[in-house]
C-alpha cells in the first residue's frame, strides 16, 4: 500500500514510517521545508518531501503545495495528517 504522512515534524514520524515500510508499504512523508523551498531527501529509506512553506510550520501555502505534490506523485491509498503539539 502506498501511504502519505503529512506532519509538521517528520523526525517524530520516521519510526512509524520505517515500521510501515518493513511491513511492505511504500511510505512518503510530507513536511514543511526548513528552508522555505521544496526538496526531497531520503531518511532511513523513507522519502521525505519538504514542501515549500513558511519554514517549519503548517500554513495555507503548505497545505496548497503539499496537496499539489501529493497529487503529482499520485497513487496514494492512504493519507494521514499528523500534527505535533
Amino acid at each position: 500500500m502506498k501511504i502519505a504522512i503529512s506532519s509538521i515534524d517528520c523526525s517524530k514520524e520516521i519510526e512509524l514510517a520505517v515500521n510501515l515500510k518493513k511491513e511492505g508499504h511504500d511510505v512518503h512523508i510530507f513536511t514543511p521545508s526548513l528552508f522555505g523551498y521544496r526538496m526531497t531527501e531520503g531518511i532511513e529509506g523513507i522519502l521525505v518531501h519538504r514542501v515549500e512553506s513558511v519554514p517549519n510550520r503548517y500554513s495555507d501555502l503548505y497545505t496548497e503545495n503539499a496537496t499539489k505534490l501529493i497529487n503529482e506523485i499520485g497513487g496514494f491509498e492512504e493519507l494521514y495528517q499528523l500534527k505535533t503539539i
